[in-house]
């Protein structure tokens, strides 16, 4: 048996014509004008000072940090010498209001 090595036909080229390219006329659009606003940029500029005014508070809290620290130092040994004063200037008790029996004594 002898094998074909011609390839079929089995569309007749000759009756197919190439496409014919339509041109379509290009429209040309007219500009858009945005009548809305874009508040895009202002929303950023306001949020940028927002965080520049909190780091300028944290830099002045972070720089005033031993300021802080001393007043505070200085109120509690003012109080504990208020208290000190105070107590001291307070009567003694007498020797019969110690003698009061309480539970060690008993």
């Amino acid at each position: 048996m002898k094998l074909i090595k011609i390839k079929p036909r089995l569309v007749d080229h000759a009756l197919l014509h190439k496409p014919i390219e339509i041109k379509h006329p290009r429209v040309k659009a007219p500009p858009i004008i945005s009548e809305s606003n874009d508040y895009s940029g202002l929303f950023n500029l306001i949020g940028f000072m927002i965080l520049c005014i909190a780091g300028l508070i944290m830099y002045n809290r972070w720089s005033d940090k031993d300021k802080i620290d001393t007043e505070k130092a200085h109120s509690i040994i003012g109080f504990n010498q208020y208290v000190k004063e105070s107590l001291s200037q307070m009567p003694q008790p007498t020797e019969t209001q110690k003698s009061e029996p309480d539970i060690n004594n008993l």
